[in-house]
């Protein structure tokens, strides 16, 4: 009971504070980039509160989502030969994806890496925000493994079984199948080629392949991370729906790396070990390790410097008063629900009828009591 009522008192002595700072700045009118920032900030704040299920959830339906993305843009680049067309059409079909987990659900590292700055400020617990940004990691490794698995016995196993073109699917064009096999090779750079050629590659090629993928992964999430705050600069769905589309329609065409994405790349090059790489030669269980090594860790690094360090803390002093200000009255109902929650626990209050009732003597009298008992002194100071 005491523990509860020192952490209530505790709770009251920081709302008195926070309740000195100037909180009609929020009063006044906000521009499109304000609302947007805003409007990111809320949403960091509430995934970096979110409960541990709640986060793998999401992070689980996340990774499934974007791997339909993924799994339609394949289908829908079988047959073409022309680079530049190539892109185009997945910069169509790819968004899918995300969208689907803007406007129906779901939670992504990329997007969480936005919050940093929420933790950096002091708005948000800094462990709950790594706690929370690795787990949704976790969860969309998870969907991403769910999606390659239903697509690669749907798509490529049977296929591979049965039929004329059992021998030929990989190095058919127009399979899927093919289509897959090369964007693991295009996924892995300079290394994927060398193993496309049956080569080792070289320190050089592993080199040159992570930076790439790294500098790629940073661009992938500006642009990806802004879609945080795209979803947040108009109350118009439509607008909302454009300004996301092309934000993700240029990071598809560019090719940028997108980490969680790349996990269903990754599930598939574990799955289609031995198939045909090349026409010389098939594609070695050593890639796997590799395509660790030089896409998805360079990809997650880039993807937080990016979309966690770049495009947030930028956008902060864009609209810095604003922020601090949204990050007060966040703090100020966080401390008021835990008084509240507290005060249910020690039986001061209940819920009567849906509505909050406290026994304002009860409790008052409570505190004095507390002020009023002796504290145990632990130490002496010594006397010069």
């Amino acid at each position: 009971m005491d523990k509860k009522l020192t952490q209530i008192v505790k709770y009251q002595q920081q709302l008195t504070k926070l309740s000195t700072v100037d909180l009609s700045i929020l009063d006044e009118h906000h521009s499109y980039s304000e609302q947007a920032i805003i409007g990111a900030f809320e949403a960091s704040n509430k995934k970096i509160n979110a409960s541990v299920m709640n986060t793998i959830i999401n992070g689980i339906l996340g990774g499934l989502f974007i791997s339909l993305g993924y799994i339609v843009a394949l289908f829908a680049m079988q047959g073409v030969t022309t680079t530049g067309v190539k892109q185009l059409i997945f910069g169509i079909t790819f968004p899918i994806g995300l969208i689907l987990v803007t406007f129906l659900g779901g939670g992504l590292y990329t997007s969480h890496c936005v919050g940093f700055i929420n933790s950096s400020i002091g708005a948000a617990s800094p462990w709950k925000f790594y706690r929370n940004l690795m787990l949704v990691f976790l969860g969309n490794f998870l969907g991403s493994l769910l999606a390659a698995v239903v697509i690669y016995f749907a798509v490529v196993y049977g296929h591979i079984l049965t039929g004329d073109k059992a021998v030929t699917l990989n190095t058919h064009g127009d399979s899927w199948s093919a289509e897959t096999m090369q964007m693991i090779e295009h996924k892995m750079g300079f290394v994927g080629s060398a193993l496309a050629e049956g080569l080792t590659p070289t320190g050089q090629q592993i080199g040159q392949t992570f930076l790439n993928n790294l500098m790629s992964g940073i661009y992938c999430n500006i642009l990806v991370g802004a879609t945080l705050y795209l979803t947040y600069s108009s109350k118009n769905a439509a607008a909302s729906f454009l300004g996301i589309f092309l934000a993700l329609f240029a990071f598809c065409v560019a090719g940028f790396q997108h980490v969680v994405a790349n996990t269903f790349i990754f599930w598939m090059n574990i799955f289609m070990v031995g198939d045909q790489l090349s026409a010389t030669h098939v594609l070695p269980a050593s890639s796997v390790g590799y395509f660790v090594l030089v896409n998805l860790i360079p990809a997650f690094i880039g993807n937080f410097i990016g979309g966690g360090l770049l495009i947030p803390v930028l956008c902060y002093f864009i609209a810095r008063k604003k922020i601090n200000a949204v990050a007060v009255k966040g703090q100020k109902k966080y401390f008021s629900e835990q008084i509240k929650l507290l005060q249910l626990k020690t039986g001061f209050a209940q819920i009567i009828n849906h509505e909050f009732v406290l026994d304002e003597t009860k409790f008052n009298q409570a505190i004095q009591n507390l002020d009023s008992k002796p504290h145990r002194q632990w130490f002496k100071r010594r006397q010069k």
